[in-house]
């Protein structure tokens, strides 16, 4: 049977990524320089196109846009908010959904940090809980690791739920999350292999799929140009299971697309499936970055560089 292919994807685009254009989404490609770069400049134009939520953290300058209107994403984010939309400086999908016109999300709950929609599509429904991450309890999900004060940081997660609303059951269903980045020089991702107990580093055109395996729950990637280290943390499924995530590659559309996927499952009827999916952002000077490269990875700042 065809898999039921619901993706709520997570696309992350920086400063100096290209877009895809599309008629639902009106992206807009931004360049160094322009002045949607300025977060709240981005939010003011986003606000004249649709519905917008932005989420403050209140013990940092960090802060998320979500659109409930368009497939309940995270839009943009920043790691201080009177600064630069960090990537996601322009019209862009963060974390929403792969099919613009399958319809709306419609808004449940909202409270001051996070917000619960859902929308039926099919015999499902799709259920997504968005919440914005304190800096100060970030380090609870880098293993205790302690971030320096001069750490500038955002984290946000996604709860995705779907049920199988039909009078039959569903093979093959599963949830995928994808990240899109630009795949620029300045650009290595850190991919786990565990058969090996390491950390592979990857420029972009060479990233390949990680099999299960050789899977952990997390992997990232560090923009050596804007001198930021990103983790990417997600449910990861036990036991022998179909799985074959969690790194996808797109260099030909000059984006690298890095994504985490939950099992393909059976749903009988009323049955449901959850998967989370977790991204932090942490902006600081190698050095302040390299204890948390290194708890996290087990890669030095010196391992990376001689890469470039």
């Amino acid at each position: 049977m065809k898999p039921y292919l619901l993706p709520l994807l997570l696309l992350l685009l920086a400063c100096t990524g290209r877009p895809r254009h599309n008629a639902r989404y009106h992206h807009t490609p931004v360049t160094k320089g322009d002045s949607l770069r300025k977060f709240n400049n981005l939010v003011k134009h986003l606000s004249r196109q649709t519905k917008i939520l932005v989420f403050k953290d209140s013990t940092s300058k960090g802060a998320i846009v979500i659109t409930p209107d368009w497939n309940a994403q995270v839009i943009a984010c920043t790691v201080n908010e009177k600064e630069d939309a960090h990537h996601a400086a322009g019209y862009t999908q963060e974390d929403g959904e792969d099919h613009p016109n399958s319809g709306q999300f419609r808004q449940i709950s909202v409270s001051k940090h996070s917000i619960l929609l859902e929308k039926d599509s099919g015999n499902f429904t799709l259920q997504r809980r968005i919440r914005l991450i304190a800096r100060r309890d970030i380090p609870n999900y880098l293993g205790g690791q302690t971030l320096h004060r001069s750490i500038q940081a955002i984290a946000f997660e996604s709860e995705n739920n779907i049920v199988n609303k039909g009078a039959t059951a569903a093979d093959s269903v599963f949830i995928q999350i994808s990240g899109r980045f630009p795949a620029t020089d300045d650009i290595r991702v850190l991919l786990p292999d565990k058969a090996a107990k390491r950390f592979n580093i990857f420029s972009p055109g060479k990233v390949t799929g990680v099999m299960f395996n050789n899977a952990a729950n997390y992997f990232g990637y560090y923009d050596a140009e804007q001198e930021v280290l990103t983790i990417i943390q997600f449910t990861m499924p036990g036991g022998q299971v179909t799985y074959n995530g969690p790194a996808i590659d797109a260099r030909n559309e000059n984006a690298l697309v890095l994504g985490s996927r939950s099992p393909f499952s059976k749903l009988k009827p009323g049955a449901g499936l959850q998967h989370f999916h977790r991204t932090i952002h942490l902006s600081g000077t190698p050095k302040r970055l390299e204890p948390v490269m290194k708890k996290i990875f087990g890669v030095t700042m010196k391992q990376l560089d001689a890469t470039f």
